[in-house]
């Protein structure tokens, strides 16, 4: 966790010029301080809200999710994958039974990092997960993403169901 918060500094301060929003230290404390953080559940310091009634329960998930999201890309971008996916999954746990649409952008996300992972098992089941999603919604930009991103898994592996695939995008 040290040497990746380094990395993230420097690269705001070098590329932007600025620093860690309060979001990120919060969260950045969070991972440092030993039983803060567990089962995917941040605490309130790191989610910038307190836990006293139900109404404030989803605004502490939503920031925290954000903030997670945030994290994440920040990672990927100083080349912290295996950071990265650990931030998305544990989006994904807060998530749980969230808007399906919010579930499925960090699905995707996450399949991108499994994607520079080489994790291709992973990568092929959270691709399903997120096209059932897409099929619930029935939403078709989020489809035509969903597809778009299986068939590029499938081009890279020489798979044969590509051509099908790139079909069904057109459908979107």
């Amino acid at each position: 966790v040290e040497m990746v918060w380094s990395r993230l500094i420097h690269v705001l301060h070098s590329e932007l010029g600025v620093g860690p929003s309060q979001q990120t230290v919060a969260l950045y404390r969070s991972l440092r301080s030993p039983g803060s953080v567990s089962g995917g559940e941040f605490s309130a310091e790191a989610s910038g809200a307190s836990t006293s009634s139900p109404g404030t329960t989803a605004l502490r998930d939503t920031r925290a999710v954000t903030s997670l999201v945030r994290a994440a890309r920040a990672a990927e971008r100083v080349y912290a994958f295996g950071a990265a996916l650990d931030l998305y999954e544990r989006a994904l746990a807060i998530l749980g039974h969230s808007p399906p649409t919010a579930v499925c952008e960090v699905l995707l996300l996450k399949e991108a990092v499994l994607d520079r992972l080489g994790r291709r098992a992973e990568q092929r089941a959270t691709i399903e997960q997120a096209l059932a999603l897409a099929r619930a919604l029935d939403d078709p930009a989020q489809m035509a993403a969903t597809l778009l991103r299986k068939a590029g898994a499938c081009a890279y592996l020489g798979e044969a169901s590509f051509p099908l695939i790139m079909q069904n995008i057109h459908r979107y």
